[in-house]
């Protein structure tokens, strides 16, 4: 027996993300780890709304990786961002959201950009799970 409200009715899935290593830096720079579309996220069927982001650290990143952010987008808008510098192994690190960016349109999918600096070339910026809790939208 369903129920009549239909905000009963809305599945909320999570998205896993296998581990993923965004590389190393090739010099000493404010942009040293600066790149665009550093993971393949799956589109959204349908409209949805993304709730949560959380990664868990499974290579910690070198200590000349600094301001290490993932930033989650919605297009061109920023859905959530996570701080990875400090990460220790087996860490939780929940995204900072932004609820008026996290809904996405039907056959859309959210794309990450990773910013730091590095103070030496061949810095690693360590590598991450993603776990994507979503929720599908009327």
């Amino acid at each position: 027996m369903g129920y009549a409200d239909q905000k009963f009715q809305t599945r909320v899935a999570s998205v896993f993300v296998p581990a993923v290593t965004f590389g190393t830096a090739t010099a000493s720079s404010a942009s040293g780890h600066n790149a665009a579309n550093v993971i393949i996220m799956p589109e959204f069927f349908r409209k949805t709304l993304v709730n949560s982001i959380r990664a868990r650290c499974t290579v910690i990143p070198n200590a000349a990786s600094t301001g290490l952010n993932l930033i989650i987008k919605n297009g061109t808008s920023t859905a959530g961002y996570l701080t990875l510098t400090t990460a220790t192994v087996g860490q939780y690190i929940d995204a900072t959201m932004t609820s008026s960016n996290a809904t996405f349109a039907a056959n859309t999918a959210p794309t990450a950009t990773l910013i730091g600096t590095a103070t030496a070339s061949g810095a690693a910026s360590g590598s991450f799970e993603l776990f994507v809790e979503t929720q599908e939208q009327p």
